[in-house]
């Protein structure tokens, strides 16, 4: 079974950070999305759900379908960083969460 790899994360502060401070903001009701477009080929996804979205099991696999949806679709994320706000999500709407990040992420890069 294939994994996403480190190397396309953002995994430490500052490049959050970054892409907080330099990149673009698009809202939507369960999710913010934040993003940086770069000049390196590879894209880097972040992602960050805060407690109030539920425990940890909860917490840990939307972050798993996140990153499982990103590493099935890589051309969403090529030459960006992007950051994931996790606001609010159920168990109900995982899909539902996949298919509205994609579509905000299809239209932030037509504005692009």
């Amino acid at each position: 079974m294939e994994h996403f790899p480190t190397t396309k994360r953002l995994r430490k502060r500052k490049d959050f950070l970054n892409v907080y401070k330099h990149g673009h903001r698009y809202s939507g009701t369960m999710f913010n999305i934040f993003l940086l477009q770069h000049d390196q080929t590879q894209g880097r996804l972040g992602i960050s759900v805060p407690r109030r979205v539920g425990k940890a099991v909860v917490r840990n696999r939307i972050k798993r379908i996140l990153r499982e949806h990103f590493r099935k679709n890589p051309d969403l994320f090529t030459g960006m960083d992007i950051v994931i706000d996790v606001k609010s999500a159920s168990l109900k709407s995982f899909t539902s969460l996949t298919e509205s990040v994609q579509a905000h992420i299809k239209n932030a890069l037509k504005k692009f």
